[in-house]
């Protein structure tokens, strides 16, 4: 069973913060953006051209969005998206709202990503 998705037109980065980089970095996102704060570290995934300067960046990556909402009970969505793209030896991102699942892929990885998920049944919406 596929499930739809759209291919957001911004171009992401995945940085690794500092704490002080912390409180600098988010009164200047708008849009999608996900912070992920653990004893070891703080990511931040954003558009790239508000990435500013960090620690560590790791840029180029597109955002698949699974149309949504998605019942917290639904289960094999995630894995039906990302078997495909294991497949054919893509490195993802996956992100999890409370309705909606988005799967980053490198640029480059992005034609291969979206020809493998349309072979898989999955519909690809512009």
């Amino acid at each position: 069973m596929g499930f739809p998705f759209t291919l957001d037109p911004e171009t992401y980065s995945l940085c690794r913060l500092m704490p002080d980089e912390l409180a600098a970095a988010l009164p200047f996102q708008d849009g999608f953006w996900s912070l992920t704060v653990s004893v070891e570290e703080i990511s931040l995934i954003c558009v790239t051209a508000k990435a500013g300067k960090f620690s560590q960046r790791s840029d180029h990556w597109r955002a698949l969005k699974l149309a949504g909402p998605l019942p917290l009970s639904m289960k094999g969505v995630l894995v039906s998206f990302l078997k495909p793209l294991a497949d054919i030896g893509v490195s993802i991102l996956a992100i999890a709202t409370f309705d909606t699942d988005y799967v980053f892929v490198q640029n480059q990885d992005l034609p291969g990503s979206l020809q493998a998920l349309r072979e898989a049944g999955h519909d690809f919406r512009d």
